[in-house]
Parts: C-alpha cells; sequence; structure tokens
C-alpha cells in the first residue's frame, strides 16, 4: 500500500516536472513547441511572408525577414524550472524525496503564439524556420 502511494507520487512528480520544464527548457519545449500543429498554426502567415517552396535558401529568407519585420524582441520572463534533488531506493524502485527550482529568465513560447503577441526572444525567432526546412 505505502509502495503504491509512494510510486504514484513518483509518477505525479515526474510529470508536474516534465510539464513545467517544458516551458523553461529549450530541449524539453521543443516538443510542444514545434509539432505537427505548432506547423499548421503558422501557415497562414507563412503565406503571407510570401515564400516559395521550391527555394529552400528564399524560404528561410523570406520567414528571416517577416520576423525580423513583425516581432519585436523582448527579454524572457523568469520560469521556474524544477530538478530532483535527492532520490530513495524503496523496494524495487527509486522514489523521489526531494525537488528543488530554480528560476530561469527563459520561457520557450509556440511561434502561434508569438504572432499573436507579436514579441518575442531569439529562440522564438530561431523556432520560426526550424519546422519550415522540411517544407520544401
Amino acid at each position: 500500500m505505502l509502495l503504491d502511494l509512494c510510486a504514484k507520487l513518483n509518477e505525479t512528480v515526474a510529470y508536474v516536472i516534465r510539464v513545467v520544464n517544458s516551458f523553461g527548457l529549450l530541449k524539453d519545449a521543443m516538443p510542444r513547441v514545434l509539432n505537427s500543429d505548432a506547423v499548421r498554426a503558422t501557415i497562414s502567415a507563412v503565406l503571407r511572408a510570401g515564400v516559395s517552396k521550391s527555394d529552400f535558401w528564399s524560404l528561410m529568407q523570406r520567414i528571416f525577414e517577416y520576423v525580423v519585420s513583425n516581432v519585436e524582441y523582448v527579454h524572457d520572463v523568469e520560469v521556474p524550472v524544477w530538478y530532483v534533488s535527492s532520490t530513495m531506493a524503496l523496494g524495487d524502485g527509486v522514489y523521489v524525496c526531494g525537488v528543488e527550482c530554480v528560476n530561469l529568465q527563459n520561457y520557450v513560447q509556440a511561434p502561434e503564439l508569438t504572432l499573436s503577441i507579436g514579441q518575442g526572444d531569439c529562440e522564438t525567432k530561431r523556432s520560426w524556420s526550424t519546422p519550415w526546412r522540411g517544407a520544401t
């Protein structure tokens, strides 16, 4: 019974850490911000930028020009990032018994949100070109 409760708590803590970190750590954010739905949500803006699917470098140049012209650079807000600070072996499992939080000035937002608010930082601007590399 106690081990089952510990296992459930362990799963919940791991899930919360993954979700929270997907807003502050670039490697954890990529599946959230650069997926098929995120790419589809930006198609109209990419077409407004006048891209041509036939020339990869022209495609990148047009997207870059569009982002520079339409997205204001702003510094990121602080985002809490959690990590496991201690664990304990119990029975057949290893369980989280301590987590800590640090604040990073790094919020990774989806391209669709960038379009909506017209603001972003360097990761935001860079994320615009990434999904379109395969579009040619």
